[in-house]
């Protein structure tokens, strides 16, 4: 399967780590949205004409978390994989495992390897 061609939506509200993100990503990805806020997230979800292969989004964000995102998320794109990523543990997502089976994720800060081999498995295992 060709990870250039698919789609990334990555959602962290610190301007730093999401620029430093976004850079990683662009090794992987052809095509991503990044965005700081969970309602244009939500909105991008909704809208977007083409599939979103894959949401990146951070745990505790203002407004949303990165669970409730994801949830709702799923519930619009069910096909939509999930990666969480935190300076917390991973309990900090415990809650939504069943809406969120499979989900992904990074403790912060990571490196370009950890994030681009989490994203290579959960894609590889995606179909279509």
């Amino acid at each position: 399967m060709n990870h250039a061609s698919k789609s990334i939506l990555l959602v962290e509200d610190d301007e730093i780590m999401r620029t430093v993100t976004g850079l990683l990503l662009e090794a992987e990805a052809r095509w991503q949205v990044m965005t700081a806020d969970s309602a244009a997230a939500l909105k991008l979800i909704k809208d977007y004409s083409r599939k979103i292969d894959l949401l990146i989004t951070d745990v505790a964000m203002p407004r949303m978390t990165g669970p409730e995102l994801a949830h709702i998320a799923k519930q619009i794109r069910p096909d939509i994989l999930v990666i969480f990523m935190s300076g917390h543990s991973p309990s900090t997502v415990k809650g939504y495992e069943d809406s969120i089976v499979n989900a992904g994720f990074l403790q912060k800060p990571f490196s370009r390897k950890e994030l681009l081999s989490l994203m290579r498995a959960m894609l590889g295992n995606a179909r279509g």
